[in-house]
């Protein structure tokens, strides 16, 4: 036990000094040197979790276990040495061939360790653990462990040379390099003598220490300072403030500039009086301080939609994908809530830098649901408040004269080639729908957009509106046609817009599409694909109903349960327990074709009988007695059955009832004979 001491303390130290680094805090190690160093970092830790167990495991004569933990502890060790040589190469940026051969060679290393290890387990090569649990060392290990020496000896001199190379900028940090693969030599060498010792993971103790304090620590250090001095210097040229005020000050009224990376952040409140952009404050905890402060600045239905949104991940995900967010959600201001839209854009020029800016738009939501209340009023002025949205054409008609003139149309649009003005605006536009409109709703567009059609609904209910696809881009894109009647100096006038609604349409189809299947997996029992217990209850809530209402048809129940499944899963396992209940479930939906089979517990399973098998119950259930005596022959597992019909019964419950006690006769009855 004294041997694991050395162990856990060194995991102790390792997860103190190095907790950051392995947690990746605020993906601030996202450099290529710090990567590989975290994936050594787990090597080590994995090494070290071993180099643990194997003390218990001596200590208390676990032969067996003692032989799979030393499997490990040579595959961790394999692996600590490759990881080593790269990030030694990679902190070095020595991308030369020598460097290139060297990471081969830790490879290979690491390979022939691990397949020696494997190789192992079924002749022992390099080490053997008898009865009496003492470990013994076999010449294979000696060669393995020799060959690592040398290779982190041959490191070790790699990074001496790159001190002489190089110059004295970085001389501590390699001499430290060098010096960590030297202890690691000399350590390993000790063990090759004494296994006994937790020579290795000392010298895995000190080494990490060391690389911790001379390399780690500097390498932090100046990457602060670099992004200090950055920044400094962006803020001194004016850079940044000058891009930020020219572009939107006058548009938001709080921006806030933020390192994704470091969370670092400063805040600017633009003057409501003159628009004068000026700093507010600066601060080291962007997102944090958003999740303490959204329940005193955020209206509380719009808390968990902005501590969402303001998640470092998701925004880097959104603004690779799409380029900006944009959300709108409620502030509170002096106990009252109002509108603001926040948009989210990164710098182009540093991908760590995001501007989120916040626009107050409670005024414009105000408005618009002013036009809602408008339009509920069916006022003829509501009506072309109700045609404001993403439009792709309007069209201003004579409904005496039916001439037209279009005041407003998208690019899009455009290619579609109708007329800026005419004659015969209903003519015109029937004749274009045969060419533009989607092929499947050309037939909708001529039977319902005819003047009359459209000049009688405006007359009953004030608005014509009517939804089909135009071709756009090759491609079939849901719009939607509204037409009001405005009066005019020069006398009433048709108004009608053209709104591209596709992105709306096709959203509300998925989610209903997602509804519906999340409807049916709830009903489905994952492991059978039958119906499931849920599905159960809401089929006998329905037969509930019938019976009360005097309208149920005839029909029985069977309930089944899987013999000795326990057994199975006891005896064989889980997985072979899960096949039994797959099979057993295939073979009472072979016989009950035409009903629900539902799985209403772990092995037991329910049948609603209506209809063609209701008629041949007797020969169904002779079936199932067939194949149980089919099952006893052979030592399969047989499937106890109970049947009961409804008699006038007041619920399905007791249905169920006779029927369980049946099966549960039939099931001592099966018992009994096996």
């Amino acid at each position: 036990m004294y041997y694991s001491a050395i162990g856990l303390l060194s995991i102790i130290v390792l997860l103190i000094v190095n907790h950051d680094i392995l947690l990746n805090r605020g993906n601030a190690f996202q450099a290529p040197a710090w990567k590989v160093y975290r994936r050594f970092l787990f090597a080590v830790l994995v090494y070290y979790v071993t180099d643990v167990m194997w003390g218990i495991l001596e200590d208390r004569k676990l032969a067996l276990l003692l032989f799979a933990d030393t499997t490990v502890y040579f595959v961790a060790m394999a692996a600590g040495v490759l990881f080593w040589a790269q990030y030694t190469i990679t902190y070095l940026e020595d991308d030369t061939p020598f460097g290139r051969l060297l990471v081969f060679a830790g490879r290979i290393i690491a390979g022939l360790i691990t397949v020696a290890a494997v190789a192992n387990i079924f002749v022992p090569v390099l080490f053997t653990v008898d009865g009496d649990c003492v470990y013994l060392a076999l010449p294979v290990r000696y060669g393995l462990l020799a060959s690592q020496i040398f290779f982190l000896l041959l490191i070790s001199v790699y990074a001496t040379v790159s001190i002489m190379r190089r110059g004295t900028e970085k001389r501590l940090k390699y001499r430290t390099l060098a010096f960590f693969g030297l202890i690691m030599a000399i350590f390993l060498t000790i063990q090759l003598w004494f296994p006994y010792l937790p020579l290795y993971a000392v010298a895995y103790l000190l080494g990490t220490c060391l690389l911790h304090t001379f390399v780690i620590n500097d390498e932090k250090e100046d990457y602060r300072q670099q992004l200090e001095k950055a920044y400094e210097k962006e803020r001194s040229a004016g850079t940044i403030f000058a891009h930020i005020a020219m572009s939107l000050a006058r548009d938001y009224t709080d921006l806030f500039y933020v390192n994704v990376v470091t969370d670092e952040y400063t805040e600017y409140h633009t003057d409501e009086e003159n628009g004068v952009l000026s700093e507010a404050r600066h601060g080291t905890d962007f997102f944090e301080s958003c999740k303490r402060e959204v329940k005193l600045f955020v209206h509380p239905d719009d808390n968990e939609a902005f501590v969402n949104a303001m998640d470092p991940r998701f925004l880097t995900d959104t603004l690779d994908r799409m380029g900006v967010f944009e959300m709108t959600y409620r502030r509170i201001k002096g106990g009252a809530p109002f509108y603001v839209r926040m948009k989210v854009t990164r710098m182009k020029d540093d991908n760590r830098f995001i501007v989120i800016g916040v626009t107050d738009i409670d005024e414009q939501m105000k408005q618009r649901q002013a036009q809602e209340r408008m339009k509920e009023e069916r006022a003829a002025y509501g009506r072309i408040h109700a045609l404001t949205g993403n439009y792709i054409a309007v069209y201003m008609v004579d409904p005496e004269t039916d001439r037209y003139r279009e005041f407003g149309a998208a690019d899009d649009f455009k290619r579609l080639g109708q007329a800026n003005e005419g004659e015969n605006f209903f003519e015109t536009s029937r004749k274009e729908a045969h060419v533009h409109n989607y092929s499947e709703d050309v037939g909708l567009f001529l039977s319902v957009f005819t003047k009359e059609n459209v000049l009688a609904e405006i007359e009953r209910s004030g608005l014509f509106s009517l939804t089909y696809r135009l071709n756009l881009d090759g491609k079939p894109n849901y719009v939607q046609l509204k037409a009001v009647m405005v009066r005019e100096p020069e006398g009433e006038r048709l108004i009608v817009g053209i709104n591209d609604i596709d992105v709306q349409v096709r959203q509300e189809k998925e989610y209903a599409e997602r509804l519906t299947l999340a409807r049916k997996q709830a009903n489905v029992d994952a492991l059978t694909g039958v119906k499931n217990r849920h599905a159960y209850l809401e089929a006998e809530t329905r037969i509930d109903s019938g019976i009360r209402e005097h309208s149920q048809e005839p029909f029985a129940l069977v309930i089944l349960d899987v013999n000795d499944l326990k057994t199975v899963n006891d005896s064989v396992g889980h997985q072979a327990g899960d096949q039994c209940l797959r099979d057993a479930c295939t073979t009472i939906c072979d016989i009950f074709k035409h009903s629900p089979v539902f799985r209403i517990g772990g092995d037991e399973f329910a049948v609603i009988v209506q209809g063609r098998d209701y008629m041949c119950i007797e020969e169904l259930l002779g079936k199932m007695c067939e194949y149980n005596s089919d099952a006893r022959r052979s030592g399969g597992v047989m499937i106890a059955c109970g049947m009961a019909r409804f008699e006038d019964d007041e619920c399905v419950a007791s249905v169920f009832d006779r029927a369980d006690r049946v099966m549960y006769e039939n099931k001592k009855a099966l018992k009994a004979v096996n």
